[in-house]
C-alpha cells in the first residue's frame, strides 16, 4: 500500500490524500523483494491485513508510482515526511529505480516524523503523542501522523 496526506504545517491545514493498493506480485517481480515468513506471520496477526481487507483494485508498481508522482505534482509537494525516511523512503526509492522513474522529491527535502515526535516528548516530559497508534493501513497511518505532527508543531506556528 501507499498512503499520503498533503498538509500545510504553517496553517495547520490538511489537504488531499491518496491511497493506492499495490499488487504485491508485481512488486516482487520488479524489485526482487519477497516477504519473509516472519513478516507474513506478523501480518496475519494484525487486525488490518491489506491482503484480506482491501476491496479496491490493485495497481502494478509502475502505475502506482506514476499516480504518486501526479499526486505530488498536483499538490506542489515541497517536503516529504515519513515515520522513518531511512525505511519508508528508501523502499520507495528502490521501487522507483526498479521501474525506471524519478522519485518526486530531493534527498534534502526528507523530513522525519519520528524525530519530531521524540523531541516533542522530551520537551514536554512524556514519551508519546496521544492518538498515534499505527493500525498499519497506509492511509490511516498517514492521517494519524499528519494530525499528530500538526498538533506537535502548533506551538511553533501560533
Amino acid at each position: 500500500e501507499i498512503g499520503a496526506v498533503l498538509f500545510d504545517p504553517k496553517r495547520g491545514e490538511v489537504g488531499n490524500e491518496i491511497h493506492i493498493n499495490v499488487d504485491l506480485m508485481d512488486v516482487m517481480f520488479r524489485t526482487g523483494f519477497c516477504p519473509q515468513p516472519n513478516t507474513l506471520k506478523w501480518w496475519r496477526e494484525q487486525s488490518y491485513n491489506p491482503s484480506k481487507m482491501c476491496s479496491s483494485e490493485r495497481w502494478g508498481l509502475a502505475t502506482s508510482l506514476h499516480e504518486l508522482n501526479k499526486f505530488f505534482e498536483k499538490g506542489s509537494v515541497e517536503f516529504v515526511w515519513a515515520n522513518s525516511p531511512s525505511f519508508d523512503l528508501v523502499i520507495l526509492e528502490h521501487h522507483y529505480s526498479c521501474v525506471g522513474l524519478e522519485k518526486p522529491w530531493k534527498y534534502s527535502r526528507e523530513l522525519d516524523f519520528r524525530t519530531v515526535r521524540w523531541l516533542y516528548g522530551e520537551l514536554n516530559g512524556h514519551d508519546r503523542v496521544g492518538g498515534f497508534d499505527a493500525d498499519h493501513n497506509a492511509l490511516n497511518d498517514a492521517r494519524k501522523q499528519t494530525h499528530a505532527l500538526l498538533h506537535m508543531l502548533r506551538p511553533i506556528y501560533v
